[in-house]
């Protein structure tokens, strides 16, 4: 929800094709996602019952699950999801309303946050962190710059 709001929130500024394409971009990946954890979900607890019951279909269940469609889903997801974090990212540093800042903080935070999962493992909480506070600046920054509902104007 939070990256359609942002998507509504700078659609007038500068950069709104790059807001488009990181928005479209990090859904993709969010849905993409879903199917992975769906299967660590549902799959994985079948698997180990399976195995556990002594099933003999358990390692064929396994490699039927764990081949090159799940493999090439979890690529495209991590190419949207990277991609998307550094069109947004670049979008916030660029539109003029937020801090630029937040904007560089963003895409660096989520490009170590995914790499950092996947190769030094103690970055992820870090770039947790600063994700959170990249977040909470746009979130606090939007909010203070929208106009208040029944603000009273002065006639010209």
């Amino acid at each position: 929800m939070g990256i359609v709001a942002l998507l509504i929130y700078l659609a007038d500024a500068l950069p709104v094709r790059r807001t488009l394409w990181g928005t479209i971009s990090t859904l993709a990946a969010q849905l993409l996602n879903t199917s992975l954890f769906g299967v660590a979900a549902f799959a994985q607890t079948a698997m180990g019952r399976m195995q556990k019951a002594g099933e003999a279909n358990a390692s064929t269940f396994y490699d039927e699950v764990y081949s090159a469609p799940l493999f090439g889903t979890a690529l495209v997801a991590l190419v949207c999801f990277l991609a998307g974090a550094i069109l947004v990212g670049s979008a916030i540093a660029a539109s003029g309303r937020l801090p630029r800042w937040t904007g560089w903080l963003y895409a660096v935070a989520h490009v170590t946050f995914v790499l950092g999962g996947l190769f030094f493992f103690v970055l992820q909480p870090l770039s947790a962190v600063l994700l959170l506070i990249a977040t909470v600046a746009v979130a606090w920054r939007a909010r203070a710059s929208r106009p208040r509902v029944g603000a009273a104007t002065i006639p010209a």
